[in-house]
């Protein structure tokens, strides 16, 4: 009960001081409503100077006040959520509302591990479609590919001279081709964990020849063996794609119940919060 007393004195001090410079800037917006001409009316040469240096003095108090009031209103928001969340986890814990919390987050918690392994497969299927795409893209034959495919012939045409190159192209393509088949070997093993978990659905297999292109691209070591792989790669993304597309239509059920069992422990939880801003004066709370 002390620390929420803390709390709450703490947010009440920086709302005293949010309205401290509330009545500062309101003193100063109200002497400049006057205008320079009703103030200038009737006076000397010297008195009008002498007010227009007040002026722009009272200009440069209102700015630095409006800057000192966006700061303390940022630090009440600050005590206020802190003394909010210590009495909404006051309430949750309560015994008297357990009856409503609990029952809420074990239907949450299931719904979530049913769908679990489906959101796992299509996570890991929409990393191993990035990395394929990137790598497939990197790997299509270019003007680098022409001078490869040149130098293999150079012997033949220079009289035995072999062009020395720079293979630091094909190092960064070879990286790229590796993530692509590691990502797309986790994908393999999400699909075969997926129908594990759930051996009552018909759940989509990868192909042979998903997994033989996955074994291929880590086995890659030169550029020729990237040229190797375009095409079951291109096939692989089509392949991937299917898959997803029917691991969406097949896990509806179990999404529907995720957002359903969400929307349930929210409204509960959205009731402990509203209780628990009764519990917060009422100048501290929202407008």
């Amino acid at each position: 009960m002390q620390y929420m007393q803390e709390l709450e004195a703490r947010a009440l001090r920086r709302a005293d001081r949010v309205d401290d410079l509330d009545r500062r800037i309101r003193a100063i917006r109200s002497r400049q409503r006057g205008g320079p001409g009703s103030v200038d009316r009737g006076r000397s040469l010297l008195q009008r100077i002498s007010g227009w240096f007040r002026r722009d003095r009272s200009a440069a108090d209102l700015a630095k006040l409006e800057t000192e009031r966006r700061r303390a209103v940022a630090e009440r928001k600050i005590a206020v959520d802190e003394l909010l969340q210590a009495h909404c986890e006051r309430l949750r814990a309560a015994p008297e509302n357990r009856h409503l919390l609990a029952p809420a987050e074990a239907v949450l918690r299931t719904a979530n591990e049913d769908y679990h392994p489906w959101d796992r497969a299509l996570m890991f299927g929409g990393q191993a479609l990035r990395a394929l795409n990137v790598a497939y893209g990197r790997g299509s034959w270019n003007a680098y590919d022409t001078l490869i495919a040149f130098s293999l012939l150079a012997p033949l045409l220079t009289g035995g001279r072999v062009f020395r190159m720079s293979s630091s192209s094909t190092l960064e393509d070879l990286d790229r081709v590796h993530a692509a088949g590691q990502a797309l070997e986790v994908f393999v093993k999400s699909l075969k964990l997926l129908a594990r978990d759930h051996p009552d659905v018909s759940v989509p297999n990868a192909s042979a020849a998903l997994e033989k292109c996955a074994q291929d691209m880590l086995a890659a070591r030169t550029r020729i063996g990237i040229m190797k792989v375009q095409g079951a790669m291109s096939r692989s993304i089509r392949e991937i794609g299917a898959i997803l597309s029917e691991i969406q239509k097949r896990s509806a059920g179990e999404r529907g119940d995720v957002a359903a069992a969400r929307m349930g422990f929210d409204g509960v939880n959205n009731r402990l919060v509203a209780a628990a801003w009764t519990k917060i004066p009422a100048r501290l709370r929202p407008y």
